[in-house]
């Protein structure tokens, strides 16, 4: 999908590649709990996942390889969790919390009566969206 607005043209592919190869160390903190609930231990696996985190972060910056965390933490038995588990968690639907029910509630109560009271200062402004 493509979204049209006053020449801005957005690709939401790009976003979600881009989401995907931050995802990983944004998620940290839920990768840690998943982990201590299946008996790891906290404070070891959160220095484990700094550690591997700073090793990922610089393939990513020096390198310009891709992410490893989500495999390095796989790869280490302490944490108790498989690839699929740990991707499983990283689901961005499942991290944002009422993150879409705080923006529907802004744009119904506060953009959209400004929108409706200055509606004639739109009416030229068209948005076009490909799926």
């Amino acid at each position: 999908m493509q979204i049209l607005q006053a020449g801005i043209v957005v690709y939401p592919n790009v976003i979600k590649t881009n989401l995907m190869q931050e995802l990983p160390f944004m998620g940290t903190e839920e990768i840690l709990m998943n982990a201590v609930l299946k008996g790891g231990d906290r404070q070891e696996l959160h220095e484990k996942i700094r550690v591997y985190s700073m090793e990922a972060g610089k393939e990513v910056k020096e390198f310009g390889r891709p992410n490893d965390l989500v495999d390095r933490i796989a790869k280490d038995t302490s944490f108790g969790l498989s690839k699929e588990e740990i991707l499983k968690i990283l689901n961005p639907d499942g991290l944002c919390g009422r993150a879409v029910h705080q923006v529907e509630d802004f744009v119904k109560f506060e953009v959209d009566p400004v929108l409706e009271k200055n509606k004639d200062l739109f009416k030229n402004i068209s948005a076009e969206v490909n799926v």
